[in-house]
């Protein structure tokens, strides 16, 4: 497959089209390496991880070239703002290894023991989309990888370049087999998601994909772990500095431009101060402009502002849709946040601020958004299962 460069157009490589033998072998040697890599301790788990982190600063050059070339994007914004978030997620699923939660084993009936085990899951199936391939790349095989499973991961057609990168890197680093990339399109996604040795999914895409992986995943009840995207509202009151949160929220709706799932794409302004938001946004907007990837500025499409009366008809507007991956809420009113967040109908809410990710906080969502969490304790515990044993 012919790989373009979108700020050139121009085709800078070439990746392999895998077919269903390279997937069969991909799923075969995780099999083969799970026996292995399951029965390994936390601490092992962890320090290959730590090492692969490591490793990943050590690349860095290499790595924001690969994305960069595949994606377009700026190679500051990369190699300054999204590489080491990429970083921090391989090392705090290095410490989460270790850190895996359980009920106390007690005598719940006379005369004999219950603890749980929590135990892997087995082949893991992974499907990354293309604007940010390294990032989901890691979100889904860093917590995989840390719970003691094995991994095939399928980056999008486009954007395989950093993903094949991280596994070559990954192979000085884990034990043949529990980290494999099989590069191809729809047809390649299928015969992954098909395989009967794949004991869970874990897809990032369109809601169209998955819809179609969870259908398909039911005919042999494997496990599906679906983020979605998302049509992120922002309610903006009449109570904040109306210049700062415009060019705040410009600045995030335009990142990676704008091709992110928690963009704020529905901006929700209160009437009094709808136009000279709507101003002020324009304004910033304006500031930003298209570049090649050596430059900083990014710049995307659409964006709609719309006014509201109060903050029923806020939240009526904001839950109107059947996206619930994110959304937000500006004011300077604690009370207000407070039951703004309860009502929104998302899984992420942020207020006043918009789009910053923690490793330590789930990122996932609801309705059409998809279900699961990547990053946090609860993106862990996706990729295991637990075990009841009576003594």
């Amino acid at each position: 497959m012919e790989l373009t460069d979108p700020a050139t157009g121009r085709v800078h490589a070439r990746a392999p089209h895998s077919g269903r033998a390279d997937t069969e072998a991909a799923v075969a040697a995780a099999a083969a390496a799970y026996g292995g890599w399951s029965t390994t301790t936390p601490a092992v788990r962890q320090r290959a991880l730590l090492s692969l982190a490591d490793a990943m600063e050590a690349h860095a050059d290499a790595l924001t070239a690969a994305e960069t070339a595949d994606t377009g994007k700026p190679v500051r914004q990369f190699r300054d703002e999204e590489l080491p978030t990429i970083v921090d997620t391989v090392r705090y699923f290095a410490g989460a290894a270790r850190n895996l939660p359980g009920a106390a084993a007690a005598e719940y009936t006379p005369g004999r023991t219950s603890l749980l085990r929590r135990e892997p899951v087995g082949v893991c199936a992974q499907i990354t989309p293309w604007n940010y391939p390294l990032m989901m790349a890691a979100w889904k095989i860093a917590p995989a990888v840390a719970a003691g499973n094995t991994t095939v991961l399928k980056p999008a057609d486009t954007t395989p370049s950093s993903s094949v990168f991280l596994a070559r890197i990954a192979s000085a680093h884990l034990p043949p087999g529990v980290v494999n990339v099989v590069c191809g399109d729809r047809d390649t996604g299928r015969a992954l998601t098909a395989h009967r040795d794949v004991a869970l999914i874990a897809v990032t895409g369109s809601v169209r994909a998955g819809q179609e992986i969870a259908a398909a995943a039911a005919a042999g009840l494997e496990r599906v772990h679906l983020e979605l995207g998302g049509n992120a509202p922002v309610i903006v009151h009449d109570d904040v500095d109306v210049r700062a949160a415009a060019a705040a929220l410009a600045a995030v709706a335009y990142y990676n431009a704008g091709q992110d799932c928690t963009a704020p794409t529905r901006l929700l302004v209160h009437h009094r101060v709808h136009d000279a938001f709507l101003a002020a946004f324009a304004a910033s907007a304006r500031q930003l402009r298209t570049g090649p990837p050596g430059d900083e500025e990014t710049f995307g499409p659409v964006v709609t502002v719309q006014p509201f009366a109060d903050e029923a008809e806020a939240l009526c507007l904001a839950n109107d849709v059947r996206f619930g991956l994110a959304a937000g809420v500006w004011t300077s009113d604690h009370d207000r946040a407070m039951r703004t967040t309860r009502m929104l109908h998302t899984g992420i809410v942020w207020v006043n601020t918009h789009g910053t990710t923690v490793s330590e906080m789930p990122h996932g969502g609801v309705e059409h958004s998809g279900y699961g969490s990547d990053l946090s304790l609860s993106g862990l515990l996706d990729y295991t299962q637990v075990k009841h044993v009576m003594l």
